[in-house]
């Protein structure tokens, strides 16, 4: 038996709104949405979506949870959120109603009318190890701090970077693990084994995702007789592809964008302030494989095939360790009435 935390949603949002666990943002989150009945009840309870939120998120005591809830219109909107843990067994049939035990309740009725305001709940987990983050040391926003941040960061991208050439760094692999294994630790708390930092090497390293194609594979299939392509006006073509490599070779699946074209940098704190990250200025993770094919949705190029968010913490010489690398594509993934056996099988958490 596993204990698995949720949030869940009985009323649905019908205002715009951010919604956020001690600052990591609930998108970050694998979700599951009501289907066409209206309501996702296939935890034994009407709701109109549920997260499964990553047990790296959450302390034993003191977590919060905190909406930014926009203007109200004309209609009241009725705020119905509780955090939970879902006692789950692996091998249980479909149908299976897990029990459920709430850890908090943030419900409100806001009059049609309301302006733009936060709410907020405090709750404890109890039963979960206080990960390496609870009492790392404050981070400061100082230029500074952004600076050493921006070092902490390059020195992960030039290790993905020489993983991909052929030449990564002596023991770097070895002291990722090591710097992140609280991370690991939580990843693997559903029972699975942690497989996203072995995904993410992977990637690296191969320069393509897994199940695809080689360059040469693809290639081909655009060169196919129109009976066997896409037919769509749209579709990719041939000339939608790269150029070849001076060694007369296709580029590979996936590339590693450099973190130049990101252009001004923003360093966010989250985890109570006890973890930071950096993104560009729309708060895009940094760390992303991009594809050099038309591989995208309707045959786009230049679609990022994954990201990955370096998150650090500081140790106590206020020196930055990196503490996880959070796979932010892989784990933000919204299904459809799907039990949670269905959900739990397709998280990297």
């Amino acid at each position: 038996m596993h204990e698995i935390p949720l949030l869940l949603v009985v009323e649905r949002l019908t205002v715009s709104n951010q919604l956020s666990v001690n600052g990591l943002p609930l998108r970050w989150f694998a979700a599951v949405e009501a289907g066409m009945g209206g309501q996702a009840s296939v935890l034994g309870r009407p709701l109109a979506r549920y997260a499964v939120l990553h047990p790296y998120a959450l302390r034993p005591r003191g977590n919060l949870l905190v909406l930014d809830l926009g203007a109200v219109g004309d209609v009241p909107v009725q705020v119905d959120l509780r955090p939970a843990m879902m006692r789950f067994t692996p091998g249980q049939p479909r149908g299976t109603v897990y029990p459920l035990t709430e850890l908090g309740r943030l419900s409100r009725s806001v009059g049609a009318g309301s302006a733009a305001q936060r709410l907020e709940l405090a709750f404890d987990c109890p039963g979960l190890p206080a990960w390496d983050w609870v009492d790392a040391p404050l981070i400061d926003d100082t230029p500074a701090r952004r600076e050493s941040l921006q070092t902490a960061v390059q020195a992960v991208w030039e290790g993905l970077y020489r993983a991909g050439s052929g030449t990564p760094p002596t023991n770097w692999v070895a002291s990722v693990r090591a710097s992140t294994a609280d991370f690991q630790r939580a990843s693997a708390l559903g029972g699975r084994p942690a497989w996203a930092l072995d995904r993410l090497l992977e990637v690296a390293t191969r320069l393509q995702l897994p199940g695809d194609e080689s360059p040469e594979q693809f290639v081909r299939s655009l060169e196919r007789p129109s009976g066997g392509r896409d037919s769509r006006d749209d579709a990719p073509t041939v000339a939608d592809l790269p150029a070849r490599l001076p060694n007369g070779q296709w580029p590979p699946r996936v590339q590693l964008r450099y973190l130049s074209v990101f252009g001004p940098l923003t360093m966010q704190t989250m985890a109570q302030g006890r973890l930071a990250r950096l993104t560009d200025a729309h708060g895009q993770s940094l760390i992303q494989f991009q594809s050099n094919y038309p591989d995208g949705p309707r045959g786009r190029p230049e679609t990022v095939r994954l990201a990955v968010d370096p998150l650090f913490r500081l140790n106590a010489r206020q020196q930055w360790e990196l503490a996880a690398l959070y796979p932010t594509s892989l784990a933000s993934i919204v299904m459809t009435d799907d039990w949670p056996h269905q959900m739990l099988d397709k998280l990297p958490y």
